[in-house]
């Protein structure tokens, strides 16, 4: 408890000056970073570290998901060429890389860089895009507190005791619930200091989505590090685990936030 403290004084302030510097591009590096240890750390968890083949066209395929947001370019004909690699690899590997490891590789460009290109997508929209990265966290970090504290008042029924033994069903109800509600103090907040005219209703339901998201992310996660045997993803973070174990969560909440803002957004 006393290294997770230390991590987390040191952790906060950069991650506030991250959240209110103006610059999106900035979150592109970001994300950028995050991508690549979050890659490493996968690749390493599910054992694809051992192929270098594997491992490079990876990492290649991550870092040209990373620049779509600063190019014009397509992620398109880069899956195509990718997949194609893939398979010119297990051919000539001579069975030294099995199709399991060929499907895990393209899974962890999907689950990783892919998934956290959302949060740069977000912080690109013009009108209020700013908002939307405090809005992930805030849907995030107060699932997981939400979820905790409910389930310690009164969780009674396991959730999934296989994955993860501490959650229960009252707990992840209440994550829901203290997520929409949050995401209405956060509302009210923009449009007390910000002048922003928040649709309340919008935001509780873009809380309660986000909020499963979440849930399901922290699962995913667990699912994964059940299947190999590992505690951590990775050791970043003192205390905190790696770049995965921190964005479990994000991963699934940027994209269904993306999408959510896109086509029926919060403000009226």
């Amino acid at each position: 408890m006393k290294t997770r403290i230390i991590t987390s004084i040191f952790a906060l302030p950069l991650i506030i000056a991250a959240l209110i510097q103006p610059y999106w591009q900035i979150w592109g590096g970001i994300a950028f970073l995050a991508s690549l240890i979050g890659l490493y750390e996968f690749y390493k968890a599910t054992d694809i570290i051992k192929h270098i083949s594997l491992c490079v066209t990876g990492f290649l395929a991550c870092i040209y998901f990373s620049l779509s947001y600063y190019f014009p370019v397509s992620i398109f004909p880069i899956a195509l060429w990718y997949t194609a690699l893939l398979f010119l690899i297990l051919i000539f590997s001579n069975n030294k890389v099995s199709l399991e490891k060929l499907a895990l590789s393209w899974f962890g460009i999907v689950y990783v860089p892919h998934l956290l290109n959302y949060i740069v997508g977000l912080r690109r929209i013009e009108a209020g895009g700013e908002f939307y990265i405090w809005l992930i966290i805030v849907c995030a970090f107060l699932t997981d507190t939400c979820a905790y504290f409910t389930g310690k008042a009164m969780g009674k029924h396991k959730l999934c005791p296989k994955l993860s033994p501490n959650k229960t069903i009252e707990g992840a109800v209440g994550g829901v619930v203290g997520c929409g509600l949050s995401c209405m103090v956060f509302g009210l907040i923009i449009s007390r200091y910000f002048s922003a005219d928040v649709n309340f209703i919008r935001l509780f339901i873009l809380g309660l989505i986000c909020s499963v998201g979440a849930q399901l992310g922290d699962i995913s996660a667990s699912c994964i590090k059940r299947q190999y045997q590992i505690k951590d993803y990775g050791n970043l973070f003192p205390g905190h685990g790696g770049v995965l174990d921190r964005c479990d969560s994000i991963l699934f909440v940027a994209p269904l936030m993306y999408y959510y803002i896109r086509f029926i957004g919060i403000f009226n």
